[in-house]
């Protein structure tokens, strides 16, 4: 199966990955990412970017090991 590259911007950065997954599906959770992250931002404007996104990843794998 063909890689797709896909263009994304999260949190005011642009990244272009390579993925095996449609691009409708990486496009859906980079969305959700970037909504995530400028959330906390917007709670903590004191908040960098890295700490949005260390944040954004112990919530998304705090709901993993529960489900």
């Amino acid at each position: 199966m063909p890689f797709n590259k896909i263009k994304l911007n999260i949190a005011g950065s642009s990244y272009t990955i390579n993925s095996m997954d449609s691009e409708e599906h990486v496009l859906a959770i980079a969305r959700t990412l970037d909504q995530d992250m400028r959330e906390v931002l917007e709670q903590s404007p004191s908040a960098s970017v890295t700490a949005a996104a260390v944040l954004c990843a112990m919530t998304y794998l705090d709901k993993l090991e529960k489900s």
